[in-house]
């Protein structure tokens, strides 16, 4: 049971990847939290998304929430933070 469970799991994450990230700009998959007492969480995701399309995907989140058994917690616009890289900071050697 546990086994087939994990199938699932995975089977869905992969369908709503694709499905999300087809708007996105960028998407980054998150780790997931706990969620309420009868519930798991089976993906969080940070997505960068312009504004114009925005609303389509809003429209897909809105087609999974609507799903039997699944449900979507989409909130935002939040700022960018998450896509950004940290600059690389050149190594200075000590001269002796």
């Amino acid at each position: 049971m546990k086994a087939e469970l994990e199938r699932l799991a995975n089977d869905w994450f992969k369908d709503f990847y694709a499905r999300v990230k087809r708007h996105c700009d960028d998407i980054v998959v998150e780790k997931t939290r706990k969620a309420d007492r009868n519930k798991v969480m089976l993906l969080n995701f940070s997505c960068l998304v312009a504004r114009e399309r925005m609303d389509d995907l809003g429209e897909e989140l809105e087609k999974i929430h609507n799903m039997d058994s699944f449900s979507v917690h989409f909130s935002g616009p939040w700022p960018p933070y998450s896509f950004v890289t940290k600059p690389v900071e050149p190594v200075r050697e000590e001269v002796k």
